[in-house]
């Protein structure tokens, strides 16, 4: 019987190396993603969630090294396989969208190149049928088919980041890691792009993984969550219960912090202090310089290990 977890992520730690020495940027990362289902990655920026992206496709900068744990792909370990394996399974079982697509298309090039010769390379069909493809995909992700005549700078944000939709879905992937596709548009373009992005994952059957630190976001498109803090997941779980049944403090500021209609408020609750140094990474729980329910003489000498509270509802914290 097949599995339904489509990816396992299982005490992935990657550290960087750098002039001041080495950073801890990825601590004992777990977290799955079930097949067509979505999971939203969220956090404060610099907490981890790109680097954990670009660690499942082993697209990380020559100063990273993955120094513990493993990535489960149908059951593949990927941090062994080659890269001559990894460019197979990149684009044609694995895609990505990535946040600012003027900078992931290529400006030299024009759109329809692109997209053919994705798709010629990874499914090995004729250019031809190739050009076919590509022609359906624009048609699909709402462009003209005049767009495969123009190069990155002619089209608008939206346009762009249609472009980077249809070539994450030209080889029919079954995972697409999303990071922050809708940072760089207006709401109403978002919206848009959001609704295009649920309805072609729905029709081709594709999991998805979205970055992003928006949790109302979050909220309205994935099933399940994960909340990440200074490298490490902190709590993950199905949406309804991570966001309505918090268990971590950190989870439950970034809730606070949500403005809510029903609930008139004065101010927003502002999460005091700073994320830390991931070069000092502190011995106990991460966030417990900012912690309003710390345990004195626990929480800053032991990183608590990650425990099951509730129905796939997992938490890391002493409390």
């Amino acid at each position: 019987m097949q599995s339904n977890k489509l990816l396992e992520v299982n005490n992935l730690s990657v550290h960087f190396e750098t002039y001041d020495g080495t950073a801890k940027v990825l601590q004992d990362v777990t977290f799955s993603i079930d097949r067509n289902r979505w999971t939203g990655l969220v956090g404060e920026t610099g907490c981890g969630k790109s680097v954990t992206a670009f660690s499942i496709i082993k697209l990380l900068p020559i100063s990273a090294k993955v120094v513990g744990g493993n990535i489960l792909f149908k059951g593949t370990d990927l941090i062994g396989e080659s890269e001559k394996s990894l460019r197979r399974i990149r684009g044609s079982e694995i895609s990505m969208i990535f946040q600012d697509p003027s900078v992931a298309i290529n400006p030299s090039l024009k759109i329809g190149n692109q997209i053919t010769e994705t798709i010629k390379i990874h499914q090995n069909i004729s250019r031809h049928m190739a050009k076919e493809r590509a022609a359906e995909i624009m048609k699909l992700v709402g462009l003209k088919s005049y767009c495969l005549d123009q190069y990155a700078h002619e089209l608008s944000g939206g346009m762009a980041q249609r472009v980077m939709i249809g070539l994450g879905l030209s080889c029919n992937p079954d995972l697409i890691l999303a990071d922050e596709p809708t940072s760089s548009l207006d709401v109403t373009v978002q919206k848009d792009i959001l609704a295009l992005m649920r309805r072609l994952s729905l029709e081709y059957q594709t999991a998805l993984l979205l970055i992003t630190h928006d949790l109302i976001l979050v909220a309205q498109t994935c099933q399940e969550i994960v909340v990440m803090y200074a490298g490490q997941v902190v709590e993950r779980g199905p949406s309804g219960i991570v966001l309505k049944k918090s268990a971590h403090p950190y989870t439950r500021a970034l809730v606070r912090a949500i403005p809510m209609v029903e609930e008139r408020r004065e101010y927003l609750e502002e999460l005091p202090g700073f994320v830390p140094n991931l070069l000092y990474r502190p011995a106990g729980c991460p966030f417990e310089p900012r912690c309003t329910l710390k345990i004195a003489g626990v929480c800053e000498r032991e990183n608590p290990k990650e425990k099951l509270v509730g129905d796939r509802h997992y938490v890391r914290c002493h409390l």
